[in-house]
């Protein structure tokens, strides 16, 4: 069971660490999370959709643009 809320934070905080100008694309969340979802998972099964969900969550959470 992945909770999507902290792995939402988790994925967004790693982001903003890497990228200096505050500003990334869905691409980038999307990808950071299947990263943190292989390491998580540890090549266990997921949810179809899980990776969209923890996208949405760190979007709809902490990106303002999408607020």
């Amino acid at each position: 069971m992945v909770d999507v809320g902290l792995a939402a934070v988790a994925v967004t905080a790693t982001l903003l660490v890497m990228n200096k100008d505050g500003c990334f694309h869905r691409r980038h969340l999307l990808a950071e999370t299947r990263r943190h979802l292989a390491l998580v998972q540890r090549g266990r099964r997921r949810d179809p959709g899980l990776d969209d969900r923890i996208v949405n969550e760190a979007l709809a959470a902490h990106c303002t643009r999408y607020r």
